[in-house]
């Protein structure tokens, strides 16, 4: 079964692996989001919500630099930033940054892998998805939750979901690391629930931002990365 994810994000992983990236230094505080963005980087997703439980809207944002002249657009660097607001200012300050956990857009066969960003319950959910349309490739959707725990953005949960376009079969890993058990089923796609498979495994102790450096490479078990 690590095979089949693993053969599913490995294109995410080459471009990064080739060449090291210099990124800009980003500034501690300012008194609009925007200015957070670097020169010659810009803001291609993100959301608002409360993240550490001060009742004010925090900003989550994904930066990728533009891509320079000559240069191809694919695979440029992507950055993301967690903003907390300042209390009594229209300031803010920031929390949180990682320069890999952000899948970059490396493949033109391919849709965009990042499929969103989305706050609910001060809960960061960070979606992927890996499509090639034009292929039999399988269909890969995963999900990672992160929380602020006062000190740390803590990942709480991930969930994988494998669809077989030849086999077709589907895969499903769902992990909680505030219970530390992990979820796997697997069967054939329809209603022949009578051939489900699942089983439960114990889980480790959970990553945070700054150290689950990119999906795909954190290897749970024998059988799978995360």
């Amino acid at each position: 079964m690590k095979l089949t994810f693993v053969l599913a994000i490995s294109w995410f992983t080459s471009a990064a692996c080739a060449q090291q990236v210099q990124y800009p230094v980003i500034k501690r505080q300012a008194q609009q989001y925007t200015q957070f963005v670097p020169p010659g980087w810009e803001i291609i997703d993100g959301n608002k919500g409360d993240l550490n439980k001060d009742g004010r809207p925090d900003e989550v944002l994904v930066l990728e630099r533009r891509p320079r002249k000559g240069r191809p657009a694919l695979g440029q660097p992507r950055m993301l930033l967690v903003l907390f607001k300042l209390p009594g200012s229209p300031g803010y300050t920031l929390g949180a940054q990682s320069n890999s956990f952000i899948l970059t857009h490396d493949d033109p066969e391919t849709d965009e892998p990042l499929a969103g960003i989305s706050i609910t319950r001060g809960v960061v959910k960070i979606d992927f998805q890996y499509n090639r349309s034009d292929s039999h490739d399988d269909l890969s959707a995963s999900a990672y939750k992160f929380r602020y725990d006062g000190r740390q953005f803590v990942l709480i949960g991930a969930d994988i979901d494998i669809t077989g376009r030849m086999s077709f079969t589907f895969q499903k890993y769902s992990y909680n690391f505030l219970t530390r058990k992990g979820v796997f089923t697997k069967g054939p796609l329809g209603e022949e629930a009578d051939k489900t498979l699942t089983k439960t495994v114990v889980l480790p102790a959970p990553k945070t931002l700054a150290t689950f450096a990119k999906p795909g490479t954190w290897t749970i078990n024998e059988d799978f990365s995360l």
